[in-house]
C-alpha cells in the first residue's frame, strides 16, 4: 500500500512537471493585412511543434521558457513570406501573436546583385571616388598657383609699364614747367607748382641731369635749375 502510494506521487509531480501551461496563439496577415491561410508556423519546443494554419490562425501549448516562433508561407513549393521571433513565456496564460508577413527577400539576392549589397565593395567604391576628389583638388590647387603667378607676373608688368609711362609723363611736365619760367626756376617752385614729392623731384631732375638736358646749381639750401640748350 505504501508503496503504490509513492509511486501514485511520484506521477504526480511527473505530471505537474509536464502539463502545458500556457498557450501562444494568434492569426496570420498578409502584406495587404488580409487574413494568410496555409502558412506553416514552427516553434523550437522540444519535440519541435509544427502546425499549419488552415484558416489564418494558429495555437501551441507550451511550458514557461523562450521560444523562437518561425513563420512561413509558400506557393508551388516556393517561400513567398517568411517571418520569425522570439517570446518569452514568464507564466502560465494566453499569449496573443498576431503576425503579419512580408515577402521573402532571400531569392533577390542573386548573384547579379550580390555585389550591390557587398559592404567592402561599397566601400572600395567611396574610397575610389575619395582619391579621385583629391586629386581632382589638387590639380585645382596647382593650376591656381601657376595662375596667381602667372597672373601676378601680368599686371607686375602693366603696372611697371604704367609707371614708367607716368615717369614720363612726370618729365615733360617738369620740362615744360622750367620752359614756362624762362628756362630757369627752383627746385622747391617745381615741387610746389607740380604737386611733386621731394623724392620724386629729385629723380626726375636727376634724370634730366644725366641726359644734359638740365643744370643744378646749388644755392643755399636749395638748387637753381635751369635748362641747358
Amino acid at each position: 500500500m505504501k508503496s503504490k502510494l509513492i509511486l501514485f506521487t511520484l506521477m504526480a509531480l511527473f505530471l505537474a512537471f509536464n502539463v502545458n501551461g500556457a498557450t501562444i496563439h494568434g492569426t496570420i496577415y498578409d502584406s495587404d493585412i488580409e487574413i494568410l491561410e496555409g502558412g506553416v508556423i514552427t516553434i523550437n519546443t522540444i519535440p519541435e511543434q509544427t502546425a499549419v494554419a488552415l484558416d489564418g490562425s494558429y495555437s501551441f501549448e507550451v511550458n514557461i521558457g523562450s521560444y523562437l516562433v518561425k513563420f512561413e508561407y509558400f506557393e508551388n513549393n516556393d517561400l513567398i513570406y517568411f517571418f520569425e521571433e522570439e517570446i518569452s513565456i514568464i507564466e502560465d496564460g494566453d499569449y496573443l501573436m498576431d503576425v503579419i508577413l512580408l515577402p521573402d527577400l532571400n531569392d533577390d539576392l542573386t548573384e547579379d546583385n550580390l555585389d550591390i549589397l557587398n559592404p567592402y565593395e561599397e566601400n572600395n567604391h567611396i574610397l575610389v571616388r575619395i582619391g579621385v576628389l583629391i586629386i581632382l583638388l589638387g590639380l585645382i590647387y596647382i593650376f591656381y598657383i601657376f595662375w596667381k603667378k602667372l597672373n601676378g607676373n601680368f599686371w607686375k608688368k602693366i603696372s611697371k609699364q604704367k609707371k614708367t609711362s607716368l615717369e614720363e609723363d612726370d618729365i615733360e611736365k617738369v620740362l615744360d614747367f622750367i620752359t614756362q619760367e624762362g628756362g630757369r626756376t627752383t627746385q622747391k617752385d617745381i615741387r610746389r607748382k607740380l604737386l611733386l614729392s621731394e623724392a620724386k623731384a629729385s629723380l626726375i631732375l636727376t634724370e634730366l641731369e644725366h641726359d644734359k638736358k638740365i643744370r643744378r646749381i646749388k644755392k643755399g639750401r636749395g638748387n637753381i635749375i635751369s635748362l641747358i640748350k
